[in-house]
């Protein structure tokens, strides 16, 4: 689901939504109505991170697909929310988050190095329907 409204974008992960603001700010809002900000950093690191990563000097969609790669993989592990995530709204950080940041970064440069934008898969991607003999991918007039 893409949704666009006065300078901000939103994307329907599973049972969390990702506001995408034009200025660069990125907020997940988990499904208790919980909310994590990200906004891309000016420093060094963070520079050298997104060229490691495949983004050139783009540390803007750097930042956005990071966030949107916690919401994936939750989704496709069949999580409700990303436990990192949750641990970062609530305070009380979730003990494998480093497991999860590695699988991120990992999707991240994988999806770069392919040339496959993780919003454009966030957005365009289909729910599954399941049937035990014959899984399918629900086509967008099936949801």
């Amino acid at each position: 689901m893409d949704l666009q409204v006065a300078g901000v974008k939103t994307l329907a992960i599973s049972e969390t939504t990702i506001e995408l603001h034009d200025d660069g700010l990125t907020v997940t809002v988990l499904p208790d109505g919980s909310r994590v900000e990200a906004r891309p950093q000016g420093n060094p690191t963070y520079a050298a991170r997104a060229a490691a990563l495949g983004y050139g000097a783009d540390v803007a969609r750097m930042s956005r697909e990071h966030e949107i790669g916690h919401s994936l993989l939750a989704e496709w592990l069949g999580l409700p929310e990303s436990p990192t995530l949750r641990g970062v709204a609530s305070g009380a950080h979730w003990p494998h988050w480093p497991e999860e940041e590695a699988a991120v970064l990992a999707l991240a440069a994988f999806s770069n190095a392919a040339g496959v934008s993780l919003e454009d898969v966030a957005r365009d991607r289909r729910p599954y329907t399941e049937d035990l003999d014959h899984p399918t991918i629900a086509e967008p007039d099936d949801v």
